[in-house]
């Protein structure tokens, strides 16, 4: 449903549900509310110059772009551990970043071995042992 509020400056309406319609209902009438990115954020109480994103997740690294190891493609695990490993490097994003990202960039199998291994690797170069194990090519 489309709501104008008497906060919201003239003419104004945002798209909201039943419950930010009864919150925003109680909101200061210093306040403001926007709507980016398909949700809705209260302006900055102090200037209402902009919104206070604190409760949105950001995810800036996660637009990172890196081919998944993907063993259905016949990769070769030890090019493609290589190949993360340099492009990580190259936006600076160190083991434990590696390690607590590693599902984004694993497909088919090697996703749900790794899932079902996942309390018993703590570490990248366990994780790196883990993959090498499974994966290694014998020519």
């Amino acid at each position: 449903m489309f709501v104008e509020t008497p906060y919201m400056g003239f003419g104004a309406a945002i798209q909201l549900n039943n419950s930010e319609v009864r919150r925003n209902r109680r909101s200061r009438p210093n306040s403001d509310i926007t709507e980016r990115s398909g949700k809705i954020v209260k302006m900055n109480d102090k200037s209402n110059a902009k919104p206070d994103e604190s409760g949105i997740v950001m995810q800036a690294t996660n637009s990172i772009n890196i081919i998944p190891f993907d063993p259905n493609n016949s990769m070769n695990v030890n090019s493609w551990l290589k190949y993360f490993n340099d492009k990580c490097q190259e936006y600076n994003l160190d083991d434990t970043w590696k390690l607590n990202n590693i599902t984004t960039y694993l497909k088919n199998n090697a996703l749900t071995e790794y899932v079902n291994s996942y309390d018993t690797i703590k570490t990248w170069e366990e994780f790196v042992s883990f993959l090498t194990e499974r994966y290694i090519t014998l020519t």
